[in-house]
């Protein structure tokens, strides 16, 4: 079965094809199928699964098929066409493997009982999957309490194995990367509108007016009210309100670094 804490969605290229294979290969139940969404469960119930017609570069869903037999999951997915990463191997975290679906998705099967964390280095694509899927979860939820433990561990990562990949993937550390995120928003919001400072400090994740000064000043170099006293730009007319201009420069500044790139940021913390 699938094994998370809510519904996992997966994106896929054609509904049907795919699913086939998660009725008849993985042995799910349909519950219920609207346009391009479709909601699946597995045979004994629990977490449900999603499916969703469209494009998405992430293929780490961040999920775990698991099993009671792992050695006899592998043979049977195998003989029905499923691609695995390796045979089951074990590692400290118990004995694993990945596999993908028809769109190339990645899970990582288990066995039943089995600590589901990945803890062991991963290359290629698949890596690169895991570490696009935190990144995915600090863009989205970055004004949160993040923990990058809780990150890692959707991801199924230990904390140090992910932070050292993405480090690798992106050239700084998740810690890092959740702080420029938030910096460069309330750099936004600075620039682009009249909201309080203390507002802005709690819409990027600081609950301490006081924390949130002391960090932009150690990232930017000035405090926020001299940013904004230096920076602030005047939109005039309801065709250019604030938030689409901050819009347009989180995306630009959030642009995919390469696996080689050196870190954008002074700070060193890695959480």
């Amino acid at each position: 079965m699938i094994s998370r804490v809510a519904s996992v969605a997966v994106y896929v290229r054609d509904q049907h094809s795919a699913l086939d294979f998660y009725t008849r290969v993985l042995g799910f139940e349909v519950v219920s199928v609207e346009g391009g969404r479709a909601e699946l469960e597995p045979a004994g119930g629990s977490t449900s699964i999603v499916l969703l017609t469209g494009e998405r570069a992430d293929s780490w869903p961040g999920a775990v098929y698991s099993c009671a037999d792992i050695v006899a999951t592998y043979e049977s997915l195998r003989a029905s066409g499923v691609q695995f990463a390796e045979p089951p191997t074990r590692h400290r975290g118990g004995v694993m493997t990945t596999f993908t679906d028809v769109d190339g998705n990645a899970f990582v099967l288990s066995e039943t009982g089995t600590r589901q964390r990945v803890t062991r280095p991963l290359d290629g694509g698949y890596a690169l999957a895991v570490v696009r899927f935190g990144r995915e979860l600090i863009d989205r939820d970055f004004h949160r309490d993040i923990r990058i433990a809780m990150i890692a561990s959707d991801a199924g990562l230990s904390p140090f194995q992910f932070i050292r990949l993405f480090k690798r993937t992106y050239g700084e550390t998740p810690g890092q990367y959740l702080k420029r995120a938030r910096m460069e928003r309330a750099q936004c919001l600075l620039r682009y509108s009249r909201i309080a400072v203390a507002q802005i400090g709690h819409r990027v994740g600081y609950r301490s007016p006081g924390t949130f000064s002391d960090r932009f000043r150690k990232l930017v170099g000035l405090s926020p009210s001299e940013y904004r006293r230096k920076y602030y730009v005047e939109l005039s007319g309801s065709w250019a309100p604030w938030y689409f201009a901050a819009m347009w420069a989180r995306r630009s500044a959030l642009s995919e670094p390469s696996a080689t790139s050196s870190p954008r940021s002074s700070d060193t913390t890695g959480r």
